[in-house]
């Protein structure tokens, strides 16, 4: 049961109407017209709606003024005037990936490069006011990287080039020391196999996913070759044929391919998907699709072909403590966020709050859209 929503806008505000039986809610809770386009964006975890975002010439931390209470049916539409901006910098390079550098007492960012596999380093103190100075410049290798930190090891940035390259930056040592964790030493000189997602599963084992449909996963404290699994589709096929993205919240991992196949894995139990569904027919064309799983389960997806940002809801799914899994467990499509139609571009990236019921999103038309699913 696919429940939509049309977002209707003008000068001062914008609703969206949930579609259903003669039901109304709000969905979308602010709006702002930035002044870049984001590429990439991460939650601080330093105050509870504050953002960091990177343009394709900018870098900028924002607190949204938004305050949401469970069980609301709608919130304060804002205007793009009320969004607080804390800093910003400006960068002549293309943001591939960003992460907050855990640990220092500067609120410290890595941002990595779309055309090199350097890494830039950039620092925000309150001495600075309102500018968020770049630090300094790291090189992880001849190939464009994507980075994972983590609460628990502060002081650490984790660049990846491909399953099998990956970096370990100790910002607290001297020049920022670079640890390399190559785990297969004859592919180091291989350029980068599509590598679409590089992130955490927990403090100690980092997990990365190609475009090939191919899993590694890295275990930093026992080193090591890689674990490389092959995700399989439904019936036994291999995820072909491309992943276009992909994303992870502790042992779940989600892609989404070209063919509009989205699948649920647990990292545990790799034998067929936990859940899945043909969502978008049609072909998908690369770099225009976004991936994110939520705290509660849900995943969000945008295909590209459209300005729509999808939610499903997984059901039962396997507590973490057993190790059964359910064979014929479907993904089914609960809401759609349609509020980036008016502006008619792609959805270039999107975020679940991690603890809130809250989504941001955002357009190549630079707005940024703060919302939360009409679906209980």
């Amino acid at each position: 049961n696919l429940i939509t929503t049309m977002a209707l806008a003008d000068e001062d505000d914008v609703d969206a109407w949930l579609l259903g039986p003669a039901v109304m809610a709000y969905d979308t809770l602010a709006m702002y017209d930035m002044p870049l386009v984001p590429r990439v964006l991460c939650w601080t975890m330093r105050a509870e709606y504050e953002l960091a975002i990177a343009g394709d010439d900018q870098l900028q931390v924002v607190q949204l003024p938004v305050k949401i209470s469970e069980g609301a049916e709608c919130a304060e539409v804002y205007d793009e005037r009320d969004l607080d901006i804390l800093c910003g910098g400006f960068s002549s390079h293309k943001p591939l990936s960003l992460c907050r550098v855990f640990g220092s007492e500067e609120l410290t960012f890595a941002v990595s490069r779309t055309d090199s596999g350097h890494v830039d380093i950039w620092t925000h103190s309150e001495a600075d006011g309102d500018v968020l100075r770049k630090h300094g410049e790291l090189s992880a290798g001849r190939q464009p990287v994507r980075l994972s930190t983590h609460q628990e090891m502060p002081g650490h940035v984790w660049a990846a080039s491909s399953l099998h390259h990956i970096t370990d930056i100790d910002m607290a040592a001297p020049s920022h020391a670079l640890a390399a964790l190559h785990l297969d030493s004859d592919t180091l000189s291989e350029p980068s196999q599509g590598l679409v997602h590089f992130t955490h599963l927990d403090a100690h084992v980092l997990a990365s996913v190609d475009a090939q449909g191919q899993l590694g996963t890295h275990d930093t404290r026992v080193g090591g070759p890689a674990s490389i699994h092959s995700l399989l589709l439904s019936g036994g096929e291999t995820a072909v044929p491309s992943v276009l993205a992909a994303t992870s919240l502790q042992h779940t991992v989600a892609l989404l391919t070209s063919d509009g196949f989205l699948a649920l894995f647990d990292t545990r139990h790799l034998s067929f998907p936990l859940s899945h569904t043909r969502c978008y027919p049609g072909s998908l064309h690369p770099g225009q699709a976004c991936l994110a799983l939520a705290s509660t389960g849900h995943v969000y997806a945008s295909s590209g072909s459209s300005a729509s940002v999808d939610m499903f809801h997984p059901p039962n799914l396997p507590s973490p403590t057993t190790s059964q899994v359910n064979e014929d467990s479907l993904l089914s499509p609960v809401f759609s966020h349609l509020g980036h139609t008016f502006s008619q571009t792609r959805v270039s990236v999107l975020a679940p709050h991690p603890q809130r019921p809250l989504v941001v999103s955002a357009d190549e038309a630079g707005e940024l859209h703060a919302w939360r699913p009409a679906h209980k």
